[in-house]
Formats: C-alpha cells, sequence, structure tokens
C-alpha cells in the first residue's frame, strides 16, 4: 500500500502543486469581478477541491491529495473490471467484434492510433458496446442511499434517516423495464438513432449511479474504457471457449483500498477509532464536547452515514437502540437528580480502556457521589 502511495505521489504532486501555483498566481492578478465570475463558470475536479474553502481556511493539501487518491483509486478498478466484461462479451459475440474493429478502422486505419476527444467521440457503437456491457454487468451492482424524508414503497412507508440499498444488477435486467430480451446482450438497444433515453425510466439505467450523487467520474470512466477496448481490438483479436448460451456464474466482493474482500468473510468494525477520527470529527475529535450534538447545529446529513455508529449501522443495527438511549437517559436522570458527581481525575487524564465483549476502563476509576439533599457523601 505505501508503495503504491508513493508512486501515485510522483504522478499526483507535480500536476497538484503545480495547478496549485498557477491558480494562487492568477487569485493574485484578477479582480474581485473576475474572481465572481470564474465561480460561476464549471471546474475541473482540481481547481474545485483547490478553490474550496472550510469556513475562511483553504482545504489541506494532504486532504486534497488524498480525494485525489481515491478519485484515481476508483476510477481505474473500476474501469479496469468493467473492460474486462467488455472483451469477455466481444470474445463470446465475434459478429460484434468485427463491428467494433472495422469503426476503428474506418476512423484510425490500420496504422498507429492517433486518439484524440473527437476521435474517441467519434466510436459511437463502440460506446454502444460499453453501455450494453455496462447493463448486464455492472461492475458496482450495489448503491446505498439514505432517506431524508418518508418514502412510500409499495404498502411500505421508510421513515427518514435509513439507508437502501439498490440492487443495479436486478434494475438492468427487468423485463418490465427491458422487454423479454433483458437477458441478451444487444449493443443496438443503444442505437442513438432508435434508442430514446426519455422513453424509459429515468432510473433504468444506472450504471454509474443516479440523481445529485451519481458518479462524478462517468465521463472520464467511459473515455477511459474506449481508449482501452480500441487499444486491444487495434492490435489483438478476441476470443473464447465460453459460448452465448454459457451462464457467468457471478460473485459480489467488496474493495477496501486495493485489497478485494470475497464473500463469506467477516469483517470487524472498530467503531472506537471511527468515532475518534480527526477527518469525519475534525481536530477535536478527542474532545468530551456534547454540544457537537447541538440539534440547532448538528446535521446528520452532512457527515459520513456511517461516522457514528454506536449502535452499529444498516439493516442490522441494533433493535434496541431507542430502549438503550431512554433508559441511560432515566439513569443519569434519576443520578443528577439526586447527586452531584466529582472525581480525581481531571479532563486531561487518559482513561485505559479494555476491550472484552463490551468496552470498559482497564482499571477502577473513583467517582464521588455527594447527596443534593444533605450533603453527605
Amino acid at each position: 500500500m505505501q508503495k503504491l502511495r508513493v508512486q501515485l505521489q510522483r504522478v499526483v504532486d507535480p500536476i497538484l502543486y503545480g495547478r496549485r501555483e498557477e491558480l494562487m498566481k492568477q487569485r493574485s492578478e484578477k479582480t474581485l469581478e473576475d474572481k465572481e465570475e470564474q465561480y460561476r463558470k464549471p471546474m475541473v475536479f482540481l481547481d474545485q477541491l483547490l478553490n474550496m474553502q472550510r469556513g475562511d481556511q483553504d482545504l489541506e493539501m494532504q486532504e486534497i491529495e488524498n480525494h485525489l487518491y481515491t478519485i484515481i483509486g476508483a476510477g481505474s478498478e473500476t474501469t479496469a473490471n468493467q473492460v474486462a466484461y467488455v472483451l469477455l462479451l466481444l470474445a463470446m459475440h465475434t459478429d460484434v467484434q468485427d463491428r467494433v474493429y472495422e469503426e476503428i478502422l474506418s476512423i484510425y486505419g490500420s496504422s498507429t492510433l492517433d486518439v484524440s476527444y473527437e476521435t474517441i467521440s467519434a466510436q459511437t457503437y463502440l460506446e454502444q458496446v460499453i453501455k450494453e456491457s455496462m447493463r448486464l454487468f455492472p461492475v458496482a451492482p450495489l448503491i446505498g442511499r439514505e432517506t431524508i424524508e418518508p418514502v412510500k414503497l409499495g404498502n411500505i412507508v421508510v421513515p427518514p434517516g435509513v439507508t437502501l440499498l439498490i440492487n443495479i444488477l436486478t434494475v438492468h435486467r427487468n423485463k418490465q423495464l427491458w422487454g423479454e430480451r433483458a437477458d441478451v446482450f444487444d449493443p443496438d438497444r443503444f442505437d442513438p438513432l432508435t434508442y430514446n433515453a426519455h422513453k424509459h425510466h429515468p432510473f433504468s439505467y444506472i450504471p454509474f449511479g443516479g440523481g445529485p450523487r451519481n458518479c462524478i467520474g462517468y465521463r472520464y470512466g467511459m473515455f477511459a474504457m474506449k481508449i482501452m477496448v480500441t487499444q486491444m481490438l487495434h492490435r489483438y483479436r478476441l476470443s473464447t471457449p465460453l459460448s452465448v448460451n454459457d451462464s457467468l456464474h457471478l460473485s459480489f466482493a467488496v474493495t477496501l483500498g486495493n485489497i478485494v474482500v470475497p464473500p463469506g468473510v467477516t469483517l470487524l468494525i472498530n467503531i472506537l477509532t471511527v468515532h475518534r477520527n480527526k477527518q469525519l470529527w475534525g481536530k477535536r475529535a478527542d474532545v468530551f464536547d456534547p454540544d457537537r450534538f447541538d440539534p440547532s447545529t448538528y446535521n446528520a446529513h452532512k457527515h459520513h452515514p456511517f461516522s457514528y455508529i454506536p449502535f452499529g449501522g444498516g439493516p442490522r443495527n441494533c433493535i434496541g437502540y431507542r430502549y438503550g438511549m431512554f433508559a441511560m437517559k432515566i439513569m443519569v436522570t434519576q443520578m443528577l437528580h439526586r447527586y452531584r458527581l466529582s472525581t480525581p481525575l481531571s479532563v486531561n487524564d487518559s482513561l485505559h480502556l479494555s476491550f472484552a465483549v463490551t468496552l470498559k476502563t482497564g482499571v477502577g476509576h473513583t467517582i464521588c457521589i455527594k447527596s443534593r439533599a444533605d450533603h453527605t457523601q
């Protein structure tokens, strides 16, 4: 992992710091009106990060680097996996492969490829092939969305704050949406002369997600895939012992960084570390500050949905969380109504924790309880 990070830094840092210098120079030369006009114009992702502020401060360069590494990592793996499906489908459907190759020859000829935005954009049939491969084999088959208001699904009303998982693979093969041949590989269904996206349900085709939080790299991903497939087919002819009638056995794994976790693996999530993560909770993550949960200022939707999970998260979170919260509030209320608490420990003392079934202090700590009625201990 560290080796990969070093390699990424060699590529990313010159671009990142070079662009920062350019923007700083532009800022110093522009008037206030010019700056306001600049912010109205669309910006590439890197410029957005470099112009973004938290409060009155620019984002730290380390944070920007981390965002870029995430984009590169997410875009590289998913793109490579999708291209693998495209190549497999082309190997299984040689007639489609021949049409893609003919399109390549008509645009580039048989000599060295001179790839440009214009040539890639002209490869419309290859784009149909890629779109159809993403319909049948979306590399991110599940996406999550959290409800922010009550949502009615059939006879079920889903309350706010619930994370819903959308099975894209099932949506893309739904015969009510895609017809009786929904399971058939047919790039012509995306022929721009006949395909009309407005006649389909707006969420019937969502390989890059949907709505305002869809994948920000979908244009980059499409261009990258077209370039890779073009390079392959320009040099090689593909074949496979699989036939179009063979079923592909798919499995869903989870990718954590560069590690792919296969199905059936139990992952342990360290909630203590999550809850004290400074990227999630700020530099004062280790400080006891109940005001951070002040309902007039705290907005759970602005936090990562799993940044605060004392009762777990997702569909298998603790079913007794409401009871637990009420029980704790009653017990603390009973105590503080009768007693004032004190301890020889100061706020700077570290508590030594140990983990058993539950988290507890490794050694006992004294709390003095003084009655509010008669001031006796």
